[in-house]
Parts: C-alpha cells; sequence; structure tokens
C-alpha cells in the first residue's frame, strides 16, 4: 500500500510540473514576448506579410498624423515617428509595422535595401505596389518621391500639403515606367501581397 501511495505522489507531482510548463511558462513567454498585440515607437508589432496587414499599418499611421519633415525617420531602424516623416521614411514605416524585416531607406536605396521583398511590376498582379522616383542626385532641381498603392488606394507623405503620411485616394499602376509631375517612376510589387488564399485540403 505504502508503493502504490508513494508511486500516486510522484506521479502526482510530474503532472503538476507538466501543467504549470504547459501553462504557466507558455504564458510568461506570450506576455514577455512580442505577440502581445501592443504597438509603440519601440518597434513594429509583427504580423502577417500580407495586404489587409499593410493596409492596417497604413490605418494606424494615417491616424497618427504625422507631419512631413525632410529627412525625418532616418535615424534608426526600425523607423520612428515621432519627430514626423518624409516620403521614404513614411514607407519604411507601414512595411516594417506590416511585419517586412527591411532597413529604414531612402529613394535611392529602395531597391537595393528592400530587394528580398520586391519584384518587377506585372500587369496581373494585385496587393501592394510601391513606386519610386530615386533621383539620388535632385537633376533639374528635382528631388525621388516614393509612395504606395495598397489595393487600388494611394499612400503617402509629401511636402506639397499639410496632412503629412496620409491616405491619398484611389490610384492605378498601368505600366512599370511613368511620369507623373517632375517625377519618373517605376513600380514593384511587395513579394506575398495579393496573393488568393489557398483552397483548404481538409477532406469533406
Amino acid at each position: 500500500m505504502r508503493r502504490i501511495r508513494r508511486h500516486l505522489t510522484f506521479a502526482n507531482v510530474a503532472l503538476a510540473i507538466a501543467l504549470f510548463v504547459a501553462l504557466g511558462g507558455g504564458t510568461a513567454i506570450a506576455l514577455n514576448g512580442s505577440n502581445t498585440g501592443q504597438s509603440d515607437n519601440l518597434g513594429p508589432t509583427p504580423a502577417p506579410r500580407t495586404t489587409e496587414a499593410v493596409a492596417a499599418a497604413a490605418d494606424q499611421l494615417d491616424a497618427m498624423h504625422v507631419p512631413y519633415v525632410s529627412g525625418g525617420g532616418h535615424e534608426i531602424t526600425p523607423t520612428v515617428a515621432d519627430e514626423g516623416l518624409d516620403c521614404s521614411s513614411a514607407v519604411s514605416w507601414v512595411l516594417q509595422h506590416a511585419g517586412f524585416d527591411i532597413d529604414t531607406a531612402s529613394t535611392s536605396t529602395v531597391t537595393t535595401k528592400w530587394s528580398a521583398i520586391l519584384e518587377p511590376w506585372d500587369p496581373s498582379q494585385r496587393g501592394v505596389f510601391v513606386a519610386n522616383d530615386p533621383d539620388p542626385d535632385g537633376a533639374g532641381g528635382r528631388t525621388g518621391h516614393v509612395f504606395l498603392v495598397i489595393n487600388g488606394r494611394r499612400f503617402q507623405s509629401t511636402s506639397l500639403n499639410d496632412d503629412g503620411a496620409t491616405w491619398v485616394g484611389p490610384y492605378t499602376i498601368s505600366r512599370r515606367s511613368f511620369t507623373e509631375g517632375p517625377h519618373d517612376y517605376v513600380a514593384w510589387h511587395v513579394r506575398g501581397t495579393g496573393v488568393a488564399p489557398q483552397p483548404s485540403s481538409t477532406p469533406r
């Protein structure tokens, strides 16, 4: 009888430890990790790298009413919006907060720093696009510019208005290279966005 009780005691202790690790340990990891769903300027909240995640990040930045500041937001990666953002740091902020692991770029470094997530535009693609005019030398008194097109809506930060980083309105890219005002843009597609969900393989 004593031997049976001893075995039962050991079993209870083992069960208690297993429950503690499974429940308590797991909870501690979730609370101390980056999956709490909280967002602040210490870094972007991890999110699925999807069109919806990019749109949600753009909504978040738009609601913050961050002013346009030339050169703003380039001091550190991930981008911090406290002091204002320019066109490229605003796009960097949105993509970073949508879960893309990229450095903050300028218009002249978009294609090199973001080469892992960009692919050439073609008319069959959907989702998120980056339209970039690098113009690194400011030829003819111009400066570069970059903006996002997310599900047919344009998002940008520009000095041409007082809205800062914001949605502009409906927008369609119809060719890979195009001119708009003083800018000569090249369009890129953000890999993995606009992909249709795969059909479930679960038997019915």
